[in-house]
């Protein structure tokens, strides 16, 4: 469990929150602790800013007879009775120690002392406090002191050096008052109120994030209708809405692929089908051949074989339309454009259609318009897109309909229409006609026909490529028309 909490988001927030206010807390306590020290000492130098300048006045008449004479020896005894904290030296003016004067260290004279501080104290006592100065008996440690000028016995102005030395309480005195005890209480009030309210806001700022903990899980188990409900514009949310696009993309890709999945073994099944049907009746008419040689009527034999031969071909055009739409599907198709007359490209279609429309009893025709400008487009693959449109119409048209292909002219594009007066198409197999094999009910297919049932996906390919797209409207009994629409070469 503690493992969980400390590698939760959370949880490293809080431990390193605490840590932080235990290191301020200990950094509070020292930098209080000096500060207090600095106040003492600062207090103790003001108040004793006039001492050596007294001591100075005192001992000046005796300096005659000697620094360690009993006179002098005598007046400082006097003071330090006063204050026994006191360290008094003279000292001339490059700071050499001439004498100690005070009992902890009697008749010292030797040593040195740096005496900027001692000048800078006596030329500005209104400077900022506390001053330091070297304690002679240890020159690592700085002191506050009190110091004034005073003549000595070579005539010479030296100094009076007076180091006020720390009693061995003042810290403990500091540690125990009740100012730092009622700093440290509500210092540590502070850290614990400050803290408490921190987790509390921690917490609810994290709250977001378990819950973006929970959904990714729910997720990743497979509820893919999971999704962050966050509508907030911080970080937090921007984030809430990537993952939301991001699943919702993951969602629509994983249904995209059993589709595909579903089409692949739509496909084989289907391809499966149309192969083995030419093929059964290929295998049924030579082994009947095969068998009969010598019964068969030549006029039989020849339909048979013509028969054969019929098969063959609609395997053929299936293997090289299945061809053509992997490679439209790999992109390895690219339309080379050039410009064309669309009107005249048509005639020609519909006279390759003529003999199949008039056996049929189809009236086949195309509506010319004044003035039709070129188009700019693959002619090969356009005309591969009349054919399966006006095959189709006349394929689905009965005996005495029509068949017309009709362009106009849209200044940018020109737009072309392929109208049959057939059986038309239902509603609920518009959407699925451009699909591979696909074919509405099998009553009202023709027992003729012999597509492959990839016509129109080719041609739906093709126009996609020419970047522009086919459109169909029909009603049942009534016919079908299928518009696309095509550039216009730009003069």
């Amino acid at each position: 469990m503690k493992r969980v909490f400390f590698h939760s988001l959370y949880g490293q927030i809080v431990a390193v929150h605490v840590i932080l206010l235990i290191v301020f807390y200990l950094i509070y306590q020292q930098i209080a602790t000096k500060a207090a020290m600095d106040f003492v000492n600062e207090t103790e130098q003001k108040l004793n800013i006039d001492l050596a300048a007294k001591l100075a006045d005192e001992i000046q008449p005796m300096v005659e007879y000697g620094l360690s004479s009993e006179g002098v020896q005598n007046i400082v005894r006097h003071f330090m009775l006063v204050n026994p904290r006191l360290g008094v030296h003279i000292v001339d003016r490059n700071g050499n120690i001439l004498a100690c004067l005070h009992k902890h260290q009697p008749n010292m004279t030797c040593g040195k002392v740096n005496v900027t501080p001692i000048q800078e104290f006596i030329a500005a006592k209104d400077h900022a406090m506390p001053v330091w100065g070297e304690d002679p008996a240890d020159p690592t440690q700085k002191r506050p002191f009190s110091a004034a000028p005073i003549t000595l016995e070579n005539g010479e102005t030296g100094y009076l050096y007076m180091i006020l030395l720390e009693s061995e309480t003042e810290a403990e005195l500091v540690k125990e008052s009740y100012v730092m005890h009622a700093s440290n209480m509500f210092l540590m009030f502070t850290i614990l109120f400050s803290g408490t309210m921190s987790l509390i806001v921690f917490a609810f700022l994290t709250r977001r994030f378990r819950v973006m903990t929970t959904v990714v899980r729910q997720f990743e188990q497979g509820d893919y209708q999971q999704r962050m409900p966050f509508e907030s514009n911080d970080d937090i949310g921007r984030l809430g809405r990537a993952f939301n696009q991001m699943a919702d993309t993951v969602v629509a890709s994983m249904e995209q692929m059993r589709q595909t999945d579903k089409l692949r073994r739509e496909l084989i099944a289907n391809v499966s089908h149309d192969l083995r049907t030419p093929l059964a009746s290929i295998q049924g008419y030579l082994e009947t051949v095969l068998m009969k040689e010598d019964d068969l009527h030549p006029a039989e034999r020849r339909r048979f074989l013509e028969t054969i031969y019929k098969n063959i071909t609609r395997l053929t055009r299936l293997v090289e339309e299945l061809f053509d739409l992997s490679k439209f599907d790999a992109h390895q198709i690219q339309p080379y454009p050039e410009p064309f007359s669309i009107a005249e490209l048509a005639q020609d279609v519909v006279l390759k259609f003529q003999p199949v429309a008039e056996k049929r009893h189809i009236d086949l025709e195309t509506e010319r318009s004044e003035n039709l400008p070129l188009v700019y487009a693959d002619i090969a693959m356009i005309e591969r897109v009349l054919t399966n449109l006006i095959g189709n119409a006349i394929n689905y048209t009965p005996p005495n309909g029509t068949v017309r292909i009709h362009f106009e002219n849209h200044g940018q594009t020109v737009r072309i229409a392929v109208i049959d007066s057939g059986q038309g198409i239902p509603e609920d197999d518009l959407p699925h006609i451009f699909e591979r094999f696909y074919r509405v009910d099998k009553s009202r297919t023709r027992s003729d026909q012999t597509g492959t049932g990839l016509g129109l996906a080719i041609v739906k390919k093709i126009i996609e490529a020419h970047e522009s797209k086919i459109e169909v409207e029909s009603r049942v009994n009534v016919g079908t028309t299928f518009r696309f629409e095509l550039p216009v070469i730009q003069p």
